[in-house]
């Protein structure tokens, strides 16, 4: 006998509590999936918004070694930067998009195969996927920016603050891989 046969089998007591379980049931399920879904929205809004902090922070400090393009400035910058469990890699760039400094915190990603970024003068955040590594990741592009100022003949040798113009220009970016599984491992 089918399921269908079965079920007008049963009396009418029967039947009412079989639907409203299934009822229940579905309507279990249904919350479940959509209070997940909102639990994994959740923790990938707060990994953005920590990544954005601590990618703030770095371009910032990275200004200096990014001017002169030193190697060595910039790696110490990094390697302090990169000691969070959930970063996947970090890396700084000039303007023409060359490498001046990275560290891959993982050996099966190769830093040079990814695509690149063309630097914009605010935070950019993308989900990305590699073929090195098995799930999704946020990577997060910040600009880094120098300031200058411009002095005018008539205010050049005045004693006191000058009234000169400061220029701001982007010399290069800072991109930042965040893995969202260690994240994910943290929340559950």
């Amino acid at each position: 006998m089918n399921l269908l046969g079965r079920f007008n089998n049963l009396s009418l007591r029967a039947k009412f509590v079989t639907i409203i379980s299934l009822f229940i049931v579905a309507s279990c399920a249904l919350v479940s999936t959509y209070l997940i879904s909102k639990h994994i929205e959740a923790a990938e809004q707060g990994l953005i918004k920590k990544g954005s902090a601590l990618i703030k922070v770095l371009a910032t400090n990275c200004e200096y070694g990014t001017a002169i393009e030193n190697e060595a400035v910039l790696d110490e910058l990094i390697s302090a930067t990169g000691q969070a469990d959930d970063i996947i890699y970090i890396m700084v760039q000039n303007l023409n998009g060359d490498i001046l400094a990275s560290e891959a915190m993982r050996d099966d990603l190769e830093l040079q195969s990814l695509p690149p970024v063309k630097v914009g003068e605010n935070l950019q955040v993308r989900r990305m996927t590699q073929p090195g590594i098995d799930e999704y990741f946020y990577e997060l592009t910040y600009p880094v920016v120098t300031s200058r100022g411009i002095v005018s003949r008539e205010t050049l040798g005045t004693v006191g603050k000058s009234r000169g113009k400061v220029v701001t220009e982007v010399i290069g970016s800072v991109r930042l891989g965040i893995s969202v599984s260690a994240t994910f491992a943290e929340a559950i």
